[in-house]
């Protein structure tokens, strides 16, 4: 996103990264509802979507040498994930969305087992970047 900031016109980001990894199969799968996002897509500059299901992360992990120590490491962490899905949206200009169109988002993540681990907000680039792990 810092590339965006040369822009003349000031670029505001929306981004939610959603970084889900389940370590125990619970009731609860860790996947957000985050469809009431798809309105924002319209409006965005540039969006970025990233879904990677357990069957596919699985797959990726096949891929990985288990002799080498730093793949056989990543392929251990590859194998506690469920998920990792990745919301990310910029936007041209200011109101183009509202707190309103994240708050279900953020509700869900005050739930049991989400942990924010990272956070940005810059009002100089209009940057909002959070991450979030789901760790039950």
């Amino acid at each position: 996103m810092k590339q965006l900031a040369f822009l003349p016109l000031k670029i505001f980001a929306l981004s939610l990264v959603l970084a889900c990894a389940a370590l125990t199969a619970m009731a609860q799968n860790g996947k957000l509802e985050i469809s009431g996002l798809d309105h924002l897509a319209d409006k965005a500059s540039e969006t970025v979507d990233v879904n990677m299901d357990e069957r596919l992360l699985q797959m990726t992990a096949k891929f990985l040498s288990s002799k080498d120590s730093d793949e056989a490491k990543i392929k251990e962490i590859i194998a506690g994930l469920k998920g990792i899905y990745v919301k990310n949206f910029s936007f041209d200009k200011e109101g183009d969305y509202t707190q309103g169109d994240i708050e279900s988002i953020r509700s869900q993540l005050k739930g049991p087992g989400w942990t924010r681990f990272i956070q940005v907000h810059s009002r100089k680039d209009g940057d909002n970047v959070e991450v979030y792990v789901m760790t039950l």
